[in-house]
């Protein structure tokens, strides 16, 4: 009885989680962890990969999708990606299936533990945080890595990789009004796109900013006088994403690094190895469940000290 009235006066813990592809298998290896030592998380914020983790926890089916995915082998996971070319080379319809069977809920708002799904939306230029409404469209979203995956059209936004704005969703997690916020960083670099790629990102930017300052001072001119015309540009252009447009939009943001002061924002960052695993390869599964364990267990002392205060 006693214990369980110590439990009740925890102060609640939100969770930021980065994704990260195939890596988010470590985040397996940090909740057992922090479950075997009574630590209780409260939310989740989470984008891509991550948001998978945190819907089944919340769905208390965390153990059966830990249990698949250590063994699911390299070619049941590659058997995961269909073609698609709608704006990406993949469709992510068959990972929502395979999600599916360990979410039973249809709505955020129906978890019994509150996730937010962090997508980026590049026609306005900002961060989506999805806390209520449709899951299964918030995680398409949130796991549209630019140029590999289709993104979703939403209204007048198209909406991608949640990781392009907020490698860690510290904001979002800080939006719950949580007492501490934890963040796990899996990202093996500070941008979805390489240095080399941004760069030469950087330098057609330079080159061609002429030509792309006249086509934008004429297609708003043109908008501005032609009200018919603008309502109409809007919807077609939003429903027929490019993929070259799209990359060229998202490498163009991920050159600002819009929310880099963000990751500072936590109250601690658990930042575990992730040398050596690859953003899709699955074969190393066993070693990321156990590098989660280890970061978790090296960050305990600090988080039950953050606890007390």
């Amino acid at each position: 009885m006693q214990e369980a009235r110590e439990r009740k006066k925890q102060k609640t813990i939100a969770l930021a989680m980065a994704g990260a592809g195939a890596r988010a298998v470590i985040y397996f290896g940090i909740l057992d962890v922090f479950k075997e030592n009574g630590i209780d998380i409260s939310m989740f914020a989470t984008c891509s990969s991550a948001s998978f983790v945190a819907l089944a926890y919340a769905s208390g089916t965390l153990d059966k999708m830990k249990e698949r995915v250590l063994n699911m082998d390299s070619k049941e996971m590659l058997g995961l990606f269909e073609t698609s070319f709608k704006g990406g080379i993949f469709s992510l319809d068959k990972i929502e299936a395979e999600m599916r069977k360990y979410i039973p809920y249809s709505n955020l708002e129906e978890l019994p533990i509150p996730v937010s799904v962090v997508a980026s939306d590049i026609v306005h230029g900002e961060e989506v945080v999805f806390s209520m409404g449709n899951i299964s469209r918030a995680v398409k979203a949130s796991c549209s890595m630019p140029g590999l995956f289709e993104p979703v059209v939403w209204g007048d936004r198209v909406l991608l990789d949640g990781g392009l704005f907020s490698i860690i969703p510290v904001e979002a997690a800080r939006a719950s009004g949580s007492d501490l916020v934890i963040g796990i960083d899996l990202a093996s670099s500070r941008n979805l796109f390489s240095n080399p790629v941004l760069h030469l990102k950087r330098g057609w930017n330079f080159v061609f900013w002429p030509l792309s300052l006249i086509k934008r001072v004429s297609t708003k001119a043109y908008r501005k006088y032609v009200k018919a015309y603008q309502d109409q540009a809007n919807i077609d252009e939003i429903k027929t994403p490019n993929l070259f447009s799209i990359l060229g939009r998202s490498m163009n943001y991920a050159i600002k690094e819009r929310r880099k002061a963000e990751y500072f924002n936590c109250d601690i960052v658990i930042t575990p190895s992730v040398k050596g695993f690859g953003d899709v390869g699955i074969s190393k599964g066993q070693a990321m469940y156990e590098e989660g364990r280890r970061a978790a267990e090296e960050a305990l002392p600090l988080i039950k000290k953050l606890l007390q205060k």
